[in-house]
């Protein structure tokens, strides 16, 4: 991991995502920066791979050592979160050695990845997933890390989806110290 993440992004909107591929995007990457964002919506994550609407599905895009998080004050729903459309599934899809820390709705399901319907080949590897700061769930709230099907319900129309050698919990890198 490098300390070194010049390029920041911030969206403070709750309604939006900080940055987006659909429609077809295609061999891109964003890697080495710092995301910081707001989004509560159920259908959006902070970095997000979403529908093609046009005839072209989204392909080979990497999310590779960076640090996404929340903007001051909010509680977002989805740090990362990809999908794809039937018929036009994002395939060839890396997550890989990122901090995602302080992503957390409390009165409603939230994780640091979700993983939506019609995907191929996705890896989620060598991640680092933490809160940082204190929260209480509400009562009917789901929190979970990696989550599949938006919510805790089935991802549909997936195949090859590889989640490995990530961190998961604490309050620091490499699953350190307490518990929140």
């Amino acid at each position: 991991f490098t300390t070194n993440k010049r390029l920041v992004f911030i969206n403070t909107h709750n309604g939006s995502p900080v940055i987006q591929f659909r429609n077809g995007s295609r061999n891109s990457a964003v890697k080495f920066c710092t995301i910081q964002g707001a989004s509560t919506n159920v259908n959006q994550g902070l970095l997000q791979i979403g529908d093609a609407s046009s005839t072209e599905a989204n392909r080979d895009i990497t999310f590779d050592y960076n640090l996404i998080t929340r903007a001051s004050g909010s509680t977002p729903r989805y740090g990362i979160h990809v999908f794809g459309t039937l018929m036009r599934e994002s395939r060839n899809i890396s997550i890989s050695n990122n901090e995602v820390i302080d992503i957390y709705t409390p009165s409603s399901a939230s994780g640091y990845i979700a993983i939506g319907d019609n995907l191929r080949i996705l890896r989620i590897q060598n991640n680092h997933l933490y809160q940082n700061t204190a929260g209480t769930p509400g009562n009917s709230a789901t929190y979970v890390s990696i989550i599949g099907g938006k919510g805790g319900g089935n991802s549909n129309n997936c195949d090859s989806i590889y989640i490995t050698n990530n961190y998961i919990g604490g309050r620091a890198r490499f699953a350190r110290g307490q518990s929140w």
